[in-house]
């Protein structure tokens, strides 16, 4: 027996009543699927496709235990109210109490108007409530009118597209659905009945627009804050929200940093002395894993205790309706759990998709086609994690406070450097707010402190150094300074960044790329460092990179929908040069010396160190090879070396990528596109003009084995 013979067999060919919504399970898919025994099968059912009811689609057995997926609150209508939607239409037009909008010119009074055919194109959602939800069912049909007058039948055809706009309210005290609050034709330029929503009731947002809702949230909970530079302190403002805040050591995960409780609820947590026991949690409380939340000295971070509590302030003010509409597919979910990976998820969005602008209910429907690889939690995450800094510190407040900073240290130091001045502002800023530098310092350029992306950036385990640059030299995500190890992975998998770094134009110097050029580049104990107008103009020097970041998985487990705690990596793209070079000069120059190199690598180990007036003894100090080994390879043609000494020699005689290649090669070696040979690459044509030690250390760091052990050497 077929799927469908079988659903045929169990449902009588008139069922007696449509069930109530109060006497069927808090979910419905198609409608013949509402008379199956559904909680005696799998977690997978076939339906009819609402979409295309002459085909069947798999999906998730709402009415099975443990369902791992985020639920749609579109499917949810189209799965259990499309007919309800299409006869409604259809009645409503042909018993003449809706306007069709239309009029034809063959049929100018019909006297009938009949549906031939009626569908659900779409379903826009908005925020009506806390609690309720509007939606716009947009539905286009096809209706065929006619009139029979003076003996003569006429008959015309027209397609119409028309508006229900209905209401759902999802508390579950007072669960209905499609309360009908108006159905007329469509009108694209009718403006919306609220905020925009998706299909899971996330709230559509722009970047633009957080600063203002964020705004909105402190003139209700915390006006003082919109009215003078001050701290917001998280306690409080959930005290005013009317949520309850604990803080305790979950057994769960030491990865969850907050939970915000909808619902009352038990949860395992660790007492004083370590013991595992259940907790009992009331409902609209905010839980903040403590072990999550501990300064490197052991205890509670006040920064993160405060952040985590916004954040999940701002949860609760803005994501409820998500949490109702999932109570529909779970009704074990009771809270909403953030991760400490979660603080990384803006970053990931704000490079792939920027919604700048999108403000419009449609183009905030199109937008939605834009969000492909995103959770809805993902969404949540990102307007929660870009509106706590905006709470903290409102921007109209923070601006007052920001310039009044700067005009105190200009008139303290008035021949400051701009780099210097940023530093301390943003600082300064960050202690004022009780935010952590990085923080603070994001906020300053949000506001449009651009000068502030120059200072305080952390790479390779440290503070890099500091630098200014020409006012839009730099895009939103868009920096000079790069992490080595980024650098290796856009190396492996960028032609254009390769062929740049080829060149040997630029070198990698305090955690940049850099072009090598006296103005912007010294020598100090043999080391390459960025000169003082280097860092104030590092647009006219050094190659831009934009960053991005992956993110984690999000499930529901045991009630709880939370993040898969995992480390997000950063991600680097080459955004070019712009810095004018003559290569058909260095070419030139190239090719002349390359004509006059012998065709033995001991000959050419002679006229490379003749060239750069390079003794046997200094080459010694410069790469760590010992002098037998040096006089051997450059008098015995049979002498085979190791690839190690091969790479020093580069390094010693500081040769450009071409002879790199071109040495190498003679000696008997090749790279290939494994990771290794292009990690060893990269740091050949971007360190050559460094000394041995600075490729031994980024050999050590990286934890591959240093060339050699001359790591002291100065060059002259």
């Amino acid at each position: 027996m077929t799927k469908k013979e079988y659903s045929r067999a169990l449902i009588p060919d008139k069922p007696p009543d449509e069930p109530s919504l109060d006497e069927c399970a808090p979910f419905f898919l198609a409608k013949e699927l509402d008379y199956l025994p559904l909680d005696a099968m799998g977690p997978i059912v076939s339906m009819r496709d609402p979409f295309n009811p002459e085909f069947e689609i798999i999906c998730a057995n709402p009415y099975h235990n443990n369902i791992e997926r985020i639920g749609s609150f579109k499917q949810f209508l189209m799965g259990r109210f499309y007919s309800d939607y299409t006869d409604y239409l259809k009645a409503k037009i042909e018993d003449g109490t809706l306007d069709i909008g239309k009029r034809s010119h063959i049929v100018p009074q019909p006297d009938t108007a009949l549906v031939s055919e009626d569908e659900v194109e779409r379903i826009n959602l908005y925020r009506k409530s806390a609690e309720e939800v509007y939606a716009d069912i947009i539905m286009s049909a096809k209706i065929r009118v006619s009139s029979e007058r003076d003996g003569t039948y006429r008959e015309d055809r027209l397609t119409q597209w028309f508006r229900i706009r209905t209401y759902s309210d999802l508390n579950q005290e007072a669960l209905s659905f499609n309360n009908l609050e108006c159905i007329k034709v469509y009108d694209r330029q009718e403006p919306a009945p609220g905020t925009p929503l998706d299909e899971y009731l996330v709230p559509y947002t722009s970047k633009s627009l957080i600063d203002g809702e964020c705004a909105g949230i402190l003139s209700i909970y915390y006006p003082e804050a919109l009215e003078r530079p001050c701290r917001v302190d998280g306690r409080i403002l959930a005290n005013r929200m009317g949520l309850r805040v604990e803080l305790l050591r979950l057994f769960a995960s030491d990865g969850i940093r907050g939970q915000i409780y909808f619902e009352a609820n038990e949860t395992e947590i660790l007492n004083d002395f370590g013991e595992k026991v259940l907790h009992r949690i009331p409902a609209n409380t905010i839980v903040v894993n403590i072990n999550a939340c501990l300064s490197d000295d052991g205890t509670v971070s006040e920064d993160k205790l405060n952040d985590t509590i916004i954040h999940e302030c701002y949860h609760f003010h803005r994501h409820r309706l998500f949490y109702l509409g999932q109570r529909l597919y779970n009704s074990e979910l009771c809270c909403l759990s953030c991760t400490i990976v979660g603080q990384q998820i803006g970053a990931m969005i704000d490079s792939d998709l920027d919604l700048q602008g999108r403000t419009s209910a449609e183009e905030m429907y199109l937008a939605a086609n834009c969000f492909d690889g995103k959770t809805p939690v993902d969404w949540m995450e990102w307007q929660s994690n870009r509106a706590t800094p905006r709470i903290r510190m409102p921007a109209r407040t923070t601006e007052m406070k920001i310039n009044e900073l700067l005009y105190q240290h200009r008139r303290r130091y008035p021949m400051i450097t701009t780099p210097r001045l940023y530093s301390r502002v943003v600082s300064d800023l960050a202690s004022f707010y009780g935010v952590s530098r990085q923080s603070a310092k994001q906020r300053m350029i949000e506001l449009g402190y651009t000068e502030a992306k120059g200072v305080l950036n952390y790479v390779n385990g440290r503070y890099a150094i500091d630098y200014a640059f020409s006012p839009g030299s730099l895009g939103q995500s868009q920096t000079f300074t790069i992490d080595f190890t980024a650098a290796v992975e856009l190396y492996q998998r960028d032609s254009n960044f390769r062929e740049c770094i080829g060149s040997g134009l630029y070198q990698y110097i305090d955690d940049h790329f850099c072009r090598v050029d006296a103005r912007y580049v010294y020598r100090r104990n043999g080391t390459l460092h960025l000169t003082s107008y280097a860092k104030a103009h590092m647009d006219e020097c050094c190659l831009v990179f934009s960053l991005r970041s992956t993110g984690p998985i999000y499930l529901y487990r045991e009630g709880t929908l939370q993040k898969e705690v995992s480390k997000a990596d950063v991600l680097a793209d080459f955004d070019g040069t712009g810095h004018e070079t003559d290569f058909f000069a260095m070419a030139q120059r190239f090719s002349e010396i390359m004509s006059e190199l012998p065709g033995s690598p001991g000959g050419t180990l002679k006229a490379h160190m003749e060239r750069k007036r390079i003794t046997i003894e200094t080459l010694v100090s410069k790469t760590g090879i010992s002098e037998r080994t040096l006089q051997r390879l450059r008098n015995d043609p049979n002498y085979r070396t190791t690839r190690e000494n091969a790479i020093a020699l580069c390094i010693g005689l500081q040769l450009e990528p071409v002879f790199q290649k071109d040495l190498i090669a003679k000696l008997g070696f090749s790279f290939g596109i494994n990771p290794t040979d292009m990690f060893y690459e990269l740091l050949m044509v971007s360190l050559y003009k460094q000394p041995i030690s600075v490729f031994n250390a980024q050999l050590t760091e990286h934890g591959y084995p240093p060339l050699s052990r001359c790591v002291s050497e100065l060059d002259c």
